[in-house]
């Protein structure tokens, strides 16, 4: 069925169709189908949207249209709303247009971890707009790969650079933006930086990591240091670490880490090349070496170094 449009020139009527010739209305209705256009008695000619007949809902009722008239026919100027993607709802008062356009459509009644439901307030989503961008404050931080499903449209993986998530990139205090490429939910705000917590799975690689953080995987050295044969601390980090001479041969070093337990492994090394260290405690926060010699009696080395790593509190 073609629907025929008829309207007028404002002014003096229009006596002929030139090419070039750009006109601007608001449809009483939305199509259905094919469309004519009839202004001033003229005769009526099809309009086209990129050369193409159109099929409906591409002229929403109450919205203005700007066409431009090419000799033949009468083409839509821009993008109709169809090729938008925008949903449009048909109940028995009339035919309401809901068109998402701005920077963002905000999401609400947001729900689930890993797979996520949400809602448009107003007119329900017909259809996902390539290009179209939305706004969510997740419920939950997610643990793993999420999908977005939005009005039940359909559900949707939610990727950064085309890579799934793996955890904790969707955050309940930072709003998530993302844009829909016509396959995907690409996660525009790339997420908050990582938390200790999330360097410590060692699971999530895909997060920007702060040097407060970028250390908390328990396969990292926590501490390190070196002391003389006074157990005075040379140079070590964290900078606060601190050691004593106990007796001969014996040394307690607080190296400036807290251990969740005292099962972290700590590799000691003497500058004498001939003297041997051993671990003989551990605290979360110290340990305790002795030296021997060749002859297992106990000697002061000149200096020696250390390393701690295992997993902090």
């Amino acid at each position: 069925m073609v629907v025929t449009l008829t309207a007028r020139v404002a002014a003096l009527p229009l006596t002929a169709y030139a090419t070039g010739q750009v006109f601007t209305f608001i449809p009483d209705q939305t199509n259905s189908g094919a469309v004519t256009l009839n202004i001033d008695g003229l005769g009526a000619k099809d309009v086209f949207s990129n050369n193409a007949v159109l099929t409906g809902l591409e002229l929403p009722v109450n919205v203005p249209v700007s066409v431009r008239y090419d000799g033949t026919r009468f083409q839509v100027l821009g993008v109709t709303v169809a090729q938008m993607g925008s949903s449009i709802q048909v109940n028995r008062n009339a035919v309401q247009l809901s068109v998402q356009v701005g920077a963002y459509t905000l999401l609400t009644s947001v729900l689930g971890t890993n797979t996520i439901t949400a809602s448009i307030a107003g007119l329900p989503l017909g259809a996902y707009p390539i290009g179209g961008v939305f706004r969510f404050l997740p419920s939950q931080q997610n643990t793993g790969s999420a999908t977005l499903n939005v009005d039940g449209v359909l559900a949707r993986t939610l990727v950064i650079n085309n890579t799934v998530l793996q955890g904790g990139e969707l955050r309940t205090d930072q709003y998530a933006e993302v844009l829909y490429n016509g396959t995907n939910f690409e996660l525009l705000n790339k997420g908050p930086l990582a938390l200790s917590s999330t360097q410590i799975t060692g699971t999530a690689s895909l997060i920007p990591v702060t040097p407060a953080v970028q250390q908390r995987h328990e396969s990292a050295v926590k501490a390190w240091g070196t002391a003389n044969s006074a157990g005075t601390i040379i140079q070590a980090y964290p900078s606060s670490a601190s050691g004593a001479r106990d007796s001969l041969g014996i040394f307690t070093i607080t190296h400036g880490a807290n251990f969740n337990s005292t099962n972290y492994p700590v590799i000691v090394t003497s500058v004498t090349n001939n003297y041997t260290p051993a671990i003989t405690g551990k605290t979360a926060t110290t340990f305790t070496v002795q030296f021997v010699d060749i002859l297992g009696a106990l000697v002061d080395p000149t200096a020696f170094s250390y390393m701690a790593a295992g997993r902090l509190t």
